[in-house]
């Protein structure tokens, strides 16, 4: 092809769509569908400039959509349909637009470029909403304007490339912060309680943040606004931390915290705040549902409410906690239950207090965190884990009391690795004298305290109580003349029946190995031996379990040794050459298990074999499809891969 038509094309493609656009002018009333309404009697296009001369109406019942939409008479929607613009809105002086279609059901206005409002733009109606989405230019766009804009219901900033505000505008129920910055200057006010000549707005302003929007400035709120802060994740964008900006208003003057009434956080990659939080919400204060919270040291999440009861705070998902200290308040007058979802070491490890209660007529404020722990002292009998503590701290008011505590917990909360705790153990002091709570009804992930009055919070550890039934002290495996050593000891036993051993090729499929008595009840250090006289080539994996009399069991972390058995291994391929069948051995080589594959000399494979017994030796018989010629054999097996050359007469 000449190298020219490709250019051609696309210069007549170009030309297709310049001929093709034209600027449609209303010529009466009408319905933006109605081919009546417009000069020309052609309904507009989606290319098409648009013009609403004065005088006229132009209502819209279904989709529609224009380039460049300039109104100098009025445009509204009726009870169905939006309308898209793929260029600038311009409202001259005397236009009016109307983004509803009644005084309380508002439509969806989208902009793909400039909102220029020298007259009257009104999407105050109850579901109102304007859209500035990014034009098919991909350049930045403006809201801009000496006209009325009324008050803006819901504000979606869609534009990758950004949106300048250079007018003040004010919205009442939702900003959506979905995609690219807004330059907001000091020109953008959120208020709920100002609904414009729009129904009662909500009793909350809505914020909403992904990973791919902010706001450039700091904003006007209402000295009465509720605002909720919602963080999400935009699916068309990059997983992405989030970094909390302007959207968080900056704290009151005299005030050590900023606050808002609700958070919201489902970003699977999480959110940074810099500072205290304080959420004031009388519903549901914190939402986590993807993502986790992170706090710097020394500052907290705070959650005022005192008269709402569990549903205060959600308590999470197995991912998605607070990284930090959260703080929450009681009333003497009404104990409550408070979840406080707090994690470490990417588990959430949610802390919930029950029957929580002030003394006197100050609301009692505690603060709960989690940091490493340092083992203390203990009461006869207890056990703790070494992986972490809880730390409740009384920072405000006096507490009357609580009823009871459960904390979640993992497999690495466990003692000595492997048994789960069965208590919480509290101290006055990190490193005083850890006491138990109490059994309560505990879970497989969860450990309830006893159900009491306690009367201080301190240091929290998770625990076990009672006679561990096996203090395992060591657990190795060596090689040893071709054979795989296995020792453990342990430091005493208790109604220990026996141990087993397995192995594994894979580290996750693992086969019976040998059982091994244990010594029942007994003080004193006891030292075990085990071979595997016959472990594979390449790494095995060897797996101990403890079982007590009453059938408990207690699996040990996997140990691994590699065996290099096949560095002397030789494929023997006979006869050679070979005109009926192949004979294939391998010598100096443990393996019984291997996959066989014949090749021509082009890498073509002609026949293959898996996983077939090759310990006594394989036989390829039909060899009548194959032309003469030189063949390769290939052997694989674990921790090798062999080939030899055999030549078809």
């Amino acid at each position: 092809m000449n190298k020219s038509y490709p250019i051609l094309i696309t210069i007549l493609l170009l030309f297709s769509l310049y001929v093709t656009a034209a600027v449609r002018t209303s010529a009466q009333s009408g319905n933006w569908n109605n081919a009546a309404t417009w000069e020309g009697g052609s309904v507009p296009g989606a290319s098409d400039d648009v013009i609403i001369t004065a005088g006229h109406t132009v209502t819209t019942t279904n989709a529609a959509a224009s380039a460049k939409l300039e109104v100098f008479g009025t445009f509204m929607y009726s009870t169905s349909g939006n309308l898209t613009i793929n260029g600038d809105l311009v409202i001259q002086s005397s236009g009016v637009v109307n983004v509803f279609a009644n005084a309380t059901t508002g439509r969806t206005l989208i902009i793909k470029g400039n909102l220029i409002n020298n007259g009257k733009i009104d999407a105050s109606k109850g579901t109102s909403v304007i859209t500035m989405a990014e034009p098919l230019n991909r350049q930045g766009t403006i809201i801009s304007g000496g006209g009325d804009f009324d008050v803006i219901r819901t504000l979606n900033i869609q534009n990758k490339s950004g949106v300048t505000l250079n007018v003040a505008i004010s919205v009442c129920n939702n900003l959506r912060l979905l995609n690219g910055v807004f330059y907001n200057a000091s020109n953008l006010t959120l208020d709920n309680k100002d609904f414009g000549s729009g129904p009662s707005a909500a009793s909350q302003i809505i914020i909403t943040r992904s990973q791919e929007g902010s706001l450039d400035k700091p904003y006007t709120l209402g000295s009465s606004a509720a605002l909720f802060v919602q963080y999400t994740a935009n699916a068309t964008g990059s997983p992405l931390q989030i970094v909390a900006g302007y959207e968080i208003p900056a704290p009151a003057s005299g005030s050590a915290s900023s606050s808002i009434a609700r958070l919201t956080v489902d970003n699977s990659e999480g959110l940074v705040l810099s500072d205290n939080l304080t959420l004031t919400s009388s519903s549901t204060a914190l939402i986590l549902t993807s993502g986790v919270v992170t706090l710097p040291a020394g500052k907290a999440l705070t959650i005022t409410n005192t008269t709402v009861g569990a549903t205060l705070i959600g308590e999470g998902t197995a991912t998605s906690y607070v990284d930090g200290a959260i703080i929450v308040s009681a009333s003497a007058s009404t104990p409550q239950i408070r979840n406080i979802p707090i994690g470490y070491a990417g588990n959430n490890r949610k802390v919930v207090i029950s029957g929580l209660k002030a003394a006197g007529s100050v609301n009692v404020a505690v603060k709960f965190y989690i940091e490493p722990s340092t083992i203390g002292a203990t009461a006869d009998g207890i056990t703790l884990s070494n992986t972490c503590r809880w730390v409740g701290e009384v920072v405000s008011g006096e507490l009357d009391s609580y009823t009871g505590i459960s904390i979640d917990y993992h497999s690495d909360n466990n003692i000595d690795e492997t048994v789960p705790p069965n208590i919480i153990a509290k101290s006055q002091t990190a490193t005083g004298l850890y006491s138990s709570m109490g059994m309560g009804n505990s879970t497989a992930t969860s450990i309830n305290s006893a159900n009491g009055i306690f009367k201080e919070f301190g240091y929290f550890s998770l625990a076990f109580n009672g006679t561990l039934p096996v203090e395992l002290s060591s657990f190795s495996v060596k090689s040893e003349n071709s054979k795989a050593r296995i020792v453990w000891s342990t430091q005493s036993e208790s109604n220990n029946k026996e141990f087993i051993i397995e192995r594994s090729l894979d580290g996750e499929t693992f086969s019976y190995l040998a059982t091994i008595p244990g010594k029942g009840t007994y003080q004193g250090i006891t030292n075990y031996l085990a071979y595997d006289q016959f472990p594979a080539s390449g790494t095995n994996y060897y797996r101990l379990s403890q079982i007590d009399y009453n059938g408990r069991t207690t699996v040990y972390p996997v140990k691994a040794q590699i065996f290099d058995f096949e560095k002397d291994l030789t494929v023997l391929v006979y006869p050679n050459p070979v005109s009926e069948k192949i004979n294939i051995r391998l010598a100096n080589s443990r393996t019984q298990k291997a996959d066989v594959s014949l090749l021509d000399a082009n890498g073509t494979l002609r026949f293959r074999a898996s996983n077939v017994d090759i310990q006594n030796g394989y036989q390829i018989t039909n060899l009548s499809n194959l032309a003469k010629g030189i063949y390769i054999i290939q052997v694989k097996g674990s921790g090798f891969s062999k080939s030899k050359t055999v030549v078809v007469n």
